[in-house]
């Protein structure tokens, strides 16, 4: 519905949402676009599901071999990577965590979808809700080192082993 709270803030910088990160394809096949793969400094939680993604379209008859925006599982390129915290906070809203509807590209999106991914991002974003009523700060403010502390006291990985 045009001009609602969803279609304004539902899929990250797409939409109008915009973030400090975006998660990419590179993050979670370890490519290194940037010289920075490695080095997400706020990890919340860790992904591996292999990417892979669905047709954007149905068969056509001139698809002899792949249709249209099909990647298939690809395990051999995807590896566990860290996912950042700030592609769950939108700079322009105030006191909203998007655990969910976090800013990824579409294939980032095809590695983190799973259940298990979810439940450790909304853990980590009701860990930061917390912290930030604690420290009467908006959750872009949390502090990062406390919110991974709390985290990982309560036995969230963050890093790939």
């Amino acid at each position: 519905m045009k001009g609602s709270f969803r279609s304004s803030c539902t899929s990250g910088k797409r939409v109008g949402c915009a973030v400090d990160y975006t998660l990419t394809e590179h993050d979670v096949t370890g490519g290194d676009r940037h010289g920075t793969a490695g080095r997400c400094v706020d990890a919340v939680a860790v992904g591996e599901f292999p990417i892979d993604s669905f047709p954007s379209r149905k068969r056509q008859p001139e698809d002899t071999h792949v249709l249209e925006g099909y990647l298939g599982m690809l395990a051999h390129l995807t590896r566990p990577s860290r996912i950042p915290y700030r592609i769950m906070i939108p700079e322009s809203r105030d006191a909203l965590i998007v655990p969910v509807a976090a800013s990824t590209t579409h294939v980032a999106y095809s590695s983190i979808r799973m259940e298990p991914t979810w439940m450790a991002l909304r853990q980590a974003a009701g860990v930061a809700a917390h912290l930030a009523l604690q420290h009467r700060c908006q959750p872009r403010a949390v502090p990062i080192a406390l919110l991974q502390q709390y985290l990982t006291d309560q036995g969230q990985v963050l890093a790939p082993e």
